[in-house]
């Protein structure tokens, strides 16, 4: 058995001159600025071992994993300094989870590693892998709260597939969560990954806790997390493993490619959150004296918390007024406080708290304000770094403009959906994976004449008329229904709620009820002859037929990212044309994914031929 391990300790000598580091970069999905780099393991195969865990289960075998953990680590820590900007991004290094449990690993030799290469602690950070079970609470706490008091940063690895995601949640409180590339890959296809990622995403941000996707490899990837609320990238499609520190970048600018060439929903359509409601409170940088932190209080009397930042700016949570009250009003308070802090930082009072983007939907914000009572607050970031906070008050403004927006954004006839609410609901149908539905365009037929001999008066309650069959059927189905302007309607749906057939069993049903109701309208006469007569445009007495509508349907079946709402308008101008003129007024295109419409004998066809079961 001897002979065994001294062959694997050997074995892990050789080892240790081929293998090295490779590093990845981790950029803001919004701007794609460097937060920092991964170090990778590379070169263990040819150190004769078939996977990186087996280097490391080889060392816990000969009793060494301690030792060779902090040599590996010592070597990552070396070539990071020599990053030409290593003060402004992070070292992300991976720790084998079974050190929690060495009381002797976090020591003076770990810690005096970082400071004997005059580095900042904050800049490092740890990644602890959920895949091992937390089996002893007590020690995994205890050098958590070692690794913080140090100023170390923990982020969560490969967090979804292991065993104790909540547990280290609970016990690491992690500045970062890594979404593990099981959920990345192919969350592009599938809703079940989109639903979990964006469930993951949302209860990080509320415990105020960054999100990195890792593992992205293609750019629908890319897109569909930076749409979810990711607030990091990481992978292949974004940048390989490098050896070189010169093949690293500060910067990746096919991110900005990226948001600039997204036809779905360019970043300057975006409701980002306006500077109007965002406080510019005082922050106080980590390490700061209780001097300056009572200053910042008696200055600014009515402020329930201060931002707490590190040297990059970068918000790591508040401490609250009303935390330190308990000291600073009672007999020798301000004594202790004084003692507190300056023997253990204001890491003793900090409060994680919600920190968000500045890209984030409001309906996000409301979410996070929802889901936290008292509140002091959200943090928000603008290229990560602080950029102030959204106070209670301000986000009730939001709110109340929201309501003002969504006002001013219905038809103030029919109180029906706007354009930009229709925009809205076709952006977000486009950036669902392979989503299937349809959409349809309604058009009243000789609505000028009716207009021109009844009166405009007539002629609203008309459009009434016809707003309220719409949404009648739209409440029954859960359709969207929206009013585009004058007598052009808009109605939506995903075929996940209703078939493809019972859509276009709606349409029909719209357009023949619409065409049965406006009969009271007409006098006795028009109503026996079937017509009306007036003069048309060029001033001549024309004939023209009763009200009825034209349905221009565009059927969606797993449409793709790469298809625009531009796109899709300019298909349905075709297929408008095509109904206004056909018998029946109803005309449909099909579009297969890609944006690619069925063969030119099938793309057009009627609704008798469906119901027919012709097509």
């Amino acid at each position: 058995m001897c002979m065994k391990l001294h062959k694997i300790k050997k074995k892990l000598e050789t080892a240790k001159k081929t293998i090295g580091h490779a590093l990845q970069p981790i950029v803001s999905i919004h701007s794609g600025t460097c937060l920092g780099y991964e170090f990778l393991i590379r070169g263990y195969k040819e150190a004769g071992f078939d996977t990186i865990s087996e280097i490391f289960n080889k060392a816990q075998t000969a009793g060494c994993l301690a030792d060779f953990e902090l040599y590996m680590f010592t070597r990552a820590l070396e070539k990071y300094r020599n990053l030409p900007w290593a003060e402004t991004c992070m070292l992300f290094y991976n720790i084998d989870s079974r050190l929690l449990y060495n009381e002797n690993f976090f020591n003076h030799d770990f810690f005096g590693s970082i400071s004997g290469h005059t580095l900042n602690p904050q800049n490092i950070c740890l990644e602890i892998s959920e895949k091992s079970d937390i089996i002893n609470h007590d020690a995994a706490r205890r050098h958590f709260q070692k690794l913080k008091k140090h100023d170390l940063k923990i982020a969560a690895d490969d967090f979804g597939v292991g065993f104790s995601g909540m547990q280290l949640l609970y016990f690491a409180e992690p500045h970062y969560l890594k979404i593990d590339r099981f959920y990345i890959d192919g969350i592009d296809i599938n809703t079940q990954k989109r639903f979990f990622v964006s469930h993951m995403v949302n209860m990080a941000h509320i415990m105020g806790i960054k999100v990195i996707a890792e593992g992205i490899e293609k750019k629908s990837e890319y897109y569909i997390c930076r749409e979810i609320g990711c607030d990091y990238a990481q992978g292949y499609y974004i940048a390989e493993p490098k050896y070189l520190l010169a093949d690293q970048k500060k910067k990746y600018v096919l991110i900005g490619r990226l948001n600039k060439s997204d036809k779905r929903h360019p970043l300057r359509r975006r409701r980002i959150i306006r500077s109007v409601y965002i406080e510019r409170m005082p922050v106080i940088h980590t390490g700061s004296t209780v001097y300056e932190l009572l200053k910042i209080f008696k200055q600014n009397s009515r402020l329930p918390c201060v931002p707490v930042v590190n040297s990059r700016r970068e918000p790591l949570g508040i401490i609250r007024e009303k935390d330190l009250r308990i000291y600073v009003y009672t007999p020798y308070g301000n004594e202790v406080l004084k003692n507190r802090l300056s023997a253990g930082s204001l890491n003793d009072f900090l409060v994680r708290c919600p920190i968000i983007d500045r890209n984030t939907a409001l309906q996000k914000v409301v979410r996070f304000f929802n889901c936290r009572q008292n509140i002091e607050g959200i943090i928000i970031t603008e290229n990560n770094r602080y950029a102030g906070m959204l106070t209670p008050k301000s986000i009730l403004g939001m709110l109340n403009e929201k309501k003002l927006v969504a006002a001013r954004e219905q038809n103030p006839l029919t109180r029906l959906p706007g354009n930009m609410m229709i925009e809205s609901w076709l952006y977000r149908i486009l950036r669902q994976p392979d989503f299937s539905g349809g959409i349809a365009y309604f058009d009243f037929n000789n609505f000028k004449p009716f207009n021109d001999f009844y009166g405009f008066r007539l002629g609203d309650r008309a459009l009434l008329l016809f707003a309220d069959i719409m949404k009648n059927f739209a409440m029954e189905k859960r359709l969207f229904c929206g009013h585009i302007g004058g007598d052009d309607f808009f109605l939506g749906a995903s075929f996940s709620r209703i078939e493809k057939k019972d859509f276009l069993e709606v349409i029909r049903n719209i357009s023949e009820k619409f065409k049965s109701d406006i009969i009271p309208f007409y006098d006795q006469q028009s109503r026996e002859q079937g017509f009306i007569k007036t003069r048309n445009r060029s001033g001549e007495e024309t004939i023209f037929p009763l009200l009825d509508v034209s349905s221009a349907v565009l059927v969606l079946n797993r449409i793709k990212h790469d298809i625009s709402a531009e796109e899709l308008s300019a298909k349905m101008a075709t297929v408008k044309h095509h109904a206004k003129n056909s018998a029946d007024h109803t005309v449909i295109m099909e579009i297969n994914g890609h944006g690619k419409t069925i063969p030119a004998e099938l793309q057009l066809y009627c609704p008798a031929q469906i119901f027919n079961g012709n097509n």
